[in-house]
């Protein structure tokens, strides 16, 4: 009975689901799922540091920079001086990078559109829930991290 398996477990399958859809509507498409999301990101903010993006998406700084030093290879960046902060800098979607992100956006409208065409519950009801979901985890991990701290259990 699937009521006794674990949110955890069920945000797994979601997110399997969610992989294989976006990898065969993508599979035509300038940019993988994860790039897509990753040129989203900047394309949506404008500009933006690498480690405001890091924490936007959950990903370590290090593999954000992997995607970002991608990106350059491309040409499809332009950086910035962070006036917050002289050791840092904002990046922004180019001309070509915007064009790519253009071009990959309808490969993903593909898969939304699809799966919005099954979805049986408010969109806006279960986006709220997926930002909670993440803020849950988010906070779970803090409080995980320090308790393996105060341990002496710190990777």
């Amino acid at each position: 009975m699937a009521d006794k398996l674990s949110i955890l477990f069920e945000i797994f399958v979601v997110s399997q689901k969610a992989r294989v859809l976006l990898s065969e509507a993508m599979s035509e498409s300038p940019l993988t799922p994860t790039e897509y999301a990753v040129y989203s990101l900047v394309y949506d903010t404008g500009r933006i540091t690498p480690t405001d993006m890091a924490a936007r998406m959950g990903l370590p700084v290090t593999t954000l920079l992997d995607h970002i030093h991608e990106m350059e290879a491309r040409g499809h960046t332009r950086r910035f001086p962070n006036p917050d902060d002289g050791r840092s800098y904002l990046i922004s979607l180019n001309g070509a990078g915007l064009a790519t992100h253009r071009e990959a956006a309808g490969h993903f409208r593909q898969a939304m559109s699809r799966l919005l065409d099954h979805l049986d519950a408010d969109e806006t009801e279960i986006r709220r829930a997926l930002v909670s979901l993440g803020s849950a985890a988010e906070a779970a991990l803090s409080h995980l991290r320090d308790s393996l701290t105060r341990s002496g259990n710190a990777r």
